[in-house]
């Protein structure tokens, strides 16, 4: 789950820092003189801050499949490994549509959600004998 939370985190600073675009112009002047010109640009410069939630989308899904999965973890809730699986089939659609763009960098981050679903226990832990319960507590106070 750690790899998945790095891979996300980097996949929104690359996008939103690095320089994604990339231009590359010529001009010839009448007395023969061709000049060359280049220029690059982040996907926020070019698409806006509004890309920055399209980027954030893999991270949020690592933060919800990470809370749900230590909630199933800790609980035994068989719902929440469920809400982890959605939002992992999610990622994964959006990664096929995106598919063209930069849904091909985001194939890794579904495969490590899965992976961190998959091993992820499906019982609910069994309790401890050491933990006292309310009908332990009844017969220490009479």
């Amino acid at each position: 789950m750690m790899i998945a939370a790095l891979y996300a985190t980097a996949f929104l600073f690359v996008g939103a820092f690095a320089p994604t675009y990339s231009s590359t112009s010529s001009a010839t002047s009448s007395d023969g003189v061709t000049t060359h010109s280049s220029s690059s640009a982040t996907m926020v410069a070019v698409n806006g801050v509004r890309v920055l939630f399209v980027l954030a989308l893999p991270l949020l899904s690592v933060g919800l499949v990470w809370v749900s999965v230590m909630w199933r973890r800790g609980h035994g809730h068989l719902d929440a490994g469920v809400l982890a699986w959605i939002v992992v089939g999610l990622l994964g659609v959006m990664s096929f549509l995106a598919m063209l763009s930069i849904g091909i960098f985001i194939v890794p981050l579904v495969v490590l959600l899965a992976a961190a679903c998959a091993k992820a226990p499906m019982t609910a832990p069994k309790p401890s004998l050491s933990v006292p319960t309310i009908a332990s507590r009844r017969n220490r106070s009479r």
